[in-house]
């Protein structure tokens, strides 16, 4: 990876606190720990690190919550600049790097772990009315579906765990390794 990927770093991270301040200034700190916004702390971090696996998954965790977040601002009519900010630059860097690191392997697996442990200590730490990457219970909308939230959970785990895998093969399309000549 490029030395001059630590500077670049700065970027992502200045996303992440950015929207943790706005966050934090309306009352809704825990809301900083949707994976998109998780994505751009690992991506700052993939860069200050020189670590090229880490940006392929932190690029396929922004991919998977841009259009999620077009979704839910779509449904609330609420886009803030702020997160418009946080997802699209975020984006962009990830995806000016991975131009230059490539994709040597598919990130979906890690990325599908790390959601989940992320997911998990969302339970236990954030609060329900929040419903941060969607731990407490179904989204808005979704509440009625059969089986309860355990159907549910499993119905989006499994949708974000394809989702995940095709993504990456996309990047390692996009992307691909540079030939040795």
């Amino acid at each position: 990876m490029p030395r001059s990927f630590t500077a670049l770093g700065i970027l992502p991270l200045a996303l992440f606190g950015a929207y943790l301040a706005g966050a934090v200034q309306d009352g809704r700190a825990a809301d900083s720990l949707w994976m998109c916004h998780v994505s751009n702390l690992l991506l700052a971090l993939a860069l200050f690190g020189n670590w090229a696996s880490l940006v392929g998954l932190a690029v396929a965790w922004i991919v998977l919550g841009v259009p999620l977040w077009i979704y839910d601002v779509w449904h609330t009519g609420a886009p803030r600049i702020v997160s418009s900010f946080a997802h699209l630059g975020g984006l962009a860097v990830g995806l000016y790097a991975l131009s230059q690191v490539r994709v040597r392997h598919n990130p979906w697996l890690y990325a599908l772990v790390l959601y989940l442990v992320v997911q998990q200590l969302c339970r236990w730490l954030t609060p329900a009315e929040l419903n941060v990457n969607l731990a407490h219970r179904a989204y808005e909308r979704w509440d009625g579906v059969p089986g309860g939230y355990g159907a549910y959970w499993i119905a989006t785990t499994s949708l974000v765990a394809l989702a995940l895998w095709g993504i990456g093969r996309l990047l390692m399309f996009a992307f691909p390794p540079q030939r040795d000549h």
